[in-house]
């Protein structure tokens, strides 16, 4: 089963600052809008199953961010050893304007509408962006963008 990422991005971006890389609404909108392109009549995601808690197959409404690095963001951005925000930006920075705490097993999908909501409130323009860990650390060199000091880590 192969999936072509060509349309999510191709790393046009290294932003060596791992703060500079918060994600937008409209890159998370684009993530979500790229996942459920393989979700059946049922919502089910055609081919996509849990590899770790083995569940036969995952439907795109509870897809959790555990199985979306698996089946998205760490395979598209192998071939670039780069950071999901690095493989999806068009901007050598993408500043954080909201840092976002929360727990990966939650569906991406809420997480996403709850995005959408916080932007809406908050009346956000599309150069505020949001930093999650999944999306700006990159997932090839964990060790690198978090480092061995919490307080010079990442977070």
């Amino acid at each position: 089963f192969d999936i072509d990422f060509n349309d999510l991005g191709t790393c046009k971006c290294r932003i060596p600052e791992v703060e500079h890389r918060a994600i937008t609404l409209q890159q998370l909108q684009m993530l979500r809008a790229f996942f459920l392109n393989f979700a059946d009549d049922q919502g089910v995601l055609t081919g996509w199953w849990d590899r770790f808690n083995r569940i036969d197959c995952i439907y795109g409404a509870a897809l959790n961010l555990h199985q979306l690095v698996d089946w998205v963001v760490f395979p598209a951005t192998a071939p670039y050893r780069c950071s999901f925000v690095e493989l999806v930006g068009t901007r050598h920075e993408q500043r954080t304007s909201w840092f976002i705490s929360h727990w990966w097993g939650e569906p991406v999908m809420d997480f996403v509408a709850c995005a959408e909501n916080h932007a809406k409130v908050r009346e956000l323009s599309d150069q505020d962006a949001f930093w999650v860990c999944a999306y700006a650390n990159n997932q090839h060199q964990l060790g690198e963008d978090l480092g061995t000091d919490p307080l010079q880590s990442s977070f």
